[in-house]
């Protein structure tokens, strides 16, 4: 549904109309200049969102170690109140992820079951992941034997 415009001279009345045209097309795709992401500000100077995060995680970080050299337990309520909008975070994306993750995955076999050769892929897919489930399994009974094996009599 691209409209195509013959290019006008700067000074005719068909050149407003391109123009008119454009920033229609711009406005419903959302493809403007102005919709590009600027800096955010901080203070003085203007960064970068990946800089504001690394500067986000040294200050977690050091507070996280400042705290612990105080010998501050999980317990008390200072960690509890630091600890708040991590356990949310993590919690939100858990609610959003693992829907996401079981709706794809509905969706990829929905859009596999029109296609020549889905079974072969369906059950090469369900046999990587018994595989790789029943692998996990005894590397997990392994290592817990070993660990705990000389613990428990």
């Amino acid at each position: 549904q691209t409209a195509r415009l013959v290019p006008t001279a700067q000074g005719s009345p068909g050149s407003s109309a391109m123009a008119s045209a454009h920033q229609q097309s711009e406005m419903s795709t959302g493809m403007s200049k102005q919709s590009s992401n600027p800096p955010a500000k901080l203070g003085f100077f203007a960064a970068s969102r990946s800089v504001l995060i690394i500067i986000a995680v040294f200050v977690g970080a050091s507070t996280s170690l400042g705290l612990t050299s105080l010998w501050i337990g999980k317990d008390h309520a200072i960690m509890t109140l630091l600890s708040l909008p991590g356990k949310l975070w993590l919690k939100g994306l858990k609610c959003v992820v693992l829907p996401m993750i079981i709706f794809s995955m509905i969706g990829a076999m929905v859009m596999l079951r029109n296609l020549p050769g889905a079974r072969y892929l369906g059950v090469l897919a369900v046999g990587t992941y018994l595989f790789t489930t029943f692998v996990a399994a005894v590397e997990a009974c392994t290592l817990s034997g070993m660990i705990l094996g000389p613990i428990v009599e």
